[in-house]
């Protein structure tokens, strides 16, 4: 990879933890996939990730999958942020 390119990559993932802390904002909850019938799932080394049914997803179509690394999540569980949102 790339130095420019794995600089960019670390800057992206420590602004997706500063805003998981923050949680979403309206418009970002109303423009987001939905993922019903969820449940968390451990990746070998240590990564959390949503495994469940996505909806309204802009690159896939409605079906049954495992998101990519989960960065946050509220106390209620009625969202998370993971790496590519």
């Amino acid at each position: 990879m790339d130095k420019h390119v794995a600089i960019a990559r670390l800057q992206e993932i420590a602004a997706l933890y500063q805003t998981a802390d923050a949680g979403p904002s309206a418009v970002e909850l109303s423009e987001a996939p939905l993922m019903g019938d969820w449940q968390f799932v451990l990746y070998p080394g240590g990564s959390v990730c949503l495994s469940g049914h996505a909806a309204n997803h802009t690159g896939l179509p409605d079906q049954r999958i495992v998101s990519s690394r989960s960065f946050g999540f509220d106390a209620a569980r009625t969202w998370a942020r993971t790496g590519n949102r």
